[in-house]
């Protein structure tokens, strides 16, 4: 496992906020020994082709830290497509600062880079 690789193994789960009855809480797993830096996270639903231009983000920029299970709430304006996640579309800034783009469903990770 390196640094390029170890965003590859972060797995997700929706959960309702214990502070919020309206609120939805995104909990991101990194089971890596390497910080993982996430510049967004998209929903993705059945048949959905570009969330990140139909769609508000869950999350903007944070940074999990390595072994790390964190909870962050879902911003208000995708809390009504998040229920509906199929997946989650995440956009992970690289150790060379470019952006990589990864697919994820809480099974499989389906990983497309950007140029």
């Amino acid at each position: 496992l390196s640094s390029d690789s170890a965003w590859q193994q972060l797995t997700w789960h929706l959960l309702p906020s214990a502070n919020n009855s309206d609120a939805l809480v995104l909990e991101l797993d990194n089971p890596s020994p390497f910080y993982i830096n996430l510049q967004r996270a998209y929903v993705l639903t059945q048949g959905a082709v570009a969330p990140e231009a139909a769609s508000a983000p869950v999350l903007q920029t944070v940074m999990l830290a390595p072994f790390a299970r964190e909870r962050f709430e879902v911003l208000p304006a995708a809390r009504a497509q998040a229920k509906a996640a199929s997946a989650l579309r995440l956009q992970i800034i690289n150790d060379y600062g470019g952006v990589s783009q990864l697919d994820v469903n809480q099974a499989t990770p389906v990983v497309k880079t950007q140029p």
